[in-house]
């Protein structure tokens, strides 16, 4: 099978191009900041060599604060997956974001109605669009050291900042029990057994979700099984939401499971 990988030197991408080849797929990655196996190219302007089977199209800007503060990213996300389309492959699995979802206090399905409160969403939202008829993946807060590349700089996500024993937490005035945003966290993993599964699926929605937990008691957790932290407090970001909680028993219904606890995964690294 031959793959394309969009963002391919990612957090998420780069564990999935390893796994791809170890089980012996022919795989082309791209990212716009290259790396070891990784073409570096804007999506828009990489042409495969071969004709894929499948395209994983996971190449975004994570950072919200840079796509708030940047309003053209959103239309840069939008042309490369204008351009994912082009390329002709089979079937395409899509990552998008449960940023999508309108604010809610109860699990959503993927029948929850949208409601993007950040240009981060409304970009993923936009891009579900224009990939009408691919798998897609709405994926909550992903935890966990999938990251190949061994580049921890170059994400936002909340395991680099906790290895740097200083976390600045953007908000702790919500109205929740410890005052920090709610969440469904889930396995990177688990994110990329989603992403294989998702050959093998019917172009649909499928949410992505995993262990609700407020970000301070992942914070805590840290700083049991590991060392102490550092908590700067942070205003809220624009966009943020209270609460974010995923009901995932579709995806489960087909045979994906969110494997390591969230315990297994902080304990692990």
């Amino acid at each position: 099978m031959r793959a394309v990988v969009t963002g391919g030197a990612g957090y998420i991408g780069s564990g999935l191009v390893y796994l791809l080849r170890l089980n012996g797929w022919d795989v082309e990655a791209v990212d716009s900041r290259g790396g070891v196996g990784v073409t570096e190219a804007r999506v828009q302007e990489f042409t495969p060599q071969l004709k894929p089977d499948v395209v994983f199209h996971l190449a975004a800007e994570s950072n919200i604060e840079i796509v708030e503060r940047i309003p053209t990213v959103v239309d840069d996300d939008m042309a490369a997956a204008e351009a994912v389309l082009e390329w002709g492959a089979r079937r395409i699995v899509f990552t998008s974001s449960s940023a999508v979802y309108a604010e809610h206090s109860l699990p959503v399905t993927e029948e929850s109605p949208v409601g993007p409160m950040s240009r981060y969403a409304v970009g993923k939202l936009a891009c579900e669009k224009i990939l009408d008829g691919a798998v897609i993946l709405r994926l909550f807060n992903v935890i966990g050291d999938g990251n190949r590349s061994r580049d921890d700089e170059r994400n936002s996500h909340l395991i680099p900042a906790l290895r740097s024993k200083s976390f600045t937490l953007n908000g702790n005035d919500w109205d929740t029990p410890d005052g920090t945003t709610i969440r469904s966290w889930v396995d990177v993993e688990a994110v990329h057994a989603a992403l294989l599964r998702g050959v093998r699926l019917r172009p649909d929605v499928y949410n992505v979700g995993g262990t609700i937990l407020s970000t301070l008691s992942v914070v805590q957790l840290w700083e049991r099984l590991h060392a102490p932290v550092k908590i700067n407090p942070g205003p809220r970001r624009r966009g943020d939401v209270e609460r974010i909680l995923g009901d995932d028993s579709k995806l489960q219904a087909l045979g994906w499971n969110r494997g390591r606890s969230i315990d297994q995964v902080i304990s692990q690294l």
